[in-house]
């Protein structure tokens, strides 16, 4: 039976050699049109010394907790850093392909990287990132990535935050106008000239000691709050109390 044109783009092979074209022709072609895009952002930051003292080498070392769904507006934080000096940080990347070339993206904003996930290279990646954090980068993971759902962090940021006694904050990101993509994380492309909001909020200092409670259940509560003050919508993400309870009741 021959192959059908339906086929063929679904084989393997294919995959592949678009993966290849993507990453080796589209996106150094695309890399200078998306600084040209980060940079026409107008940026607000909350408070305006958020973004100073990530840039600024602290006593402590330092974790920043963000959402996969505002992973490319963080490429325009990166970029506005310049003001303050170089934000040295190393981020944790899904080994998927989508994660390969935010990788690549993120390399050609001088950012370095470290690639696993909950299900792939977890540990060697975690620990990677312990020691890069450790030696003073600011150890970043999307906290709700690669697949959700939605504000639900997983372990790997309270690993890290605990091993390396680090400062936790957290980062919310809120834009207008932009383009919202009809995927689970509500991924967020501003337009050209958009009003762009970082919010920076402390979250703990694990060098001051345990944290008493539930880590997850007070980060999940903390980035739907701040991203419901920036009017964002919240009314599809589970309170993570309520996913918990039916998870048990299975």
């Amino acid at each position: 039976m021959t192959p059908t044109r339906r086929d063929k783009r679904r084989s393997p092979r294919w995959r592949a050699f678009k993966f290849a074209l993507i990453r080796r022709v589209l996106l150094p072609i695309l890399a200078f049109p998306v600084r040209l895009l980060v940079r026409s952002w107008r940026y607000e930051l909350v408070p305006p010394d958020g973004m100073k003292k990530l840039c600024t080498r602290e006593d402590h070392p330092v974790v920043v907790a963000c959402l996969h769904g505002s992973a490319f507006m963080t490429l325009g934080l990166i970029d506005h850093s310049r003001k303050w000096g170089r934000l040295d940080s190393t981020t944790m990347v899904s080994p998927s392909r989508d994660g390969v070339l935010l990788a690549d993206l993120l390399g050609r904003f001088g950012q370095r990287t470290v690639s696993g996930s909950s299900s792939k290279r977890g540990s060697s990646a975690l620990l990677e990132l312990i020691e890069a954090t450790r030696q003073g980068t600011v150890g970043t993971i999307s906290v709700d990535g690669p697949r959700g759902p939605r504000c639900h962090p997983g372990g790997g940021i309270f690993r890290l935050a605990g091993a390396t006694n680090a400062r936790l904050r957290l980062i919310t990101a809120a834009a207008s106008p932009a383009f919202r993509l009809p995927s689970w994380d509500r991924h967020l492309i501003p337009l050209p000239f958009a009003r762009v909001r970082f919010r920076f909020v402390d979250f703990h200092d694990y060098a001051k000691g345990g944290f008493e409670g539930d880590e997850r259940r007070a980060l999940s509560d903390a980035f739907v709050e701040n991203l419901r003050i920036d009017g964002e919508p919240v009314d599809g993400i589970v309170p993570l109390e309520e996913k918990n309870a039916a998870n048990h009741r299975r």
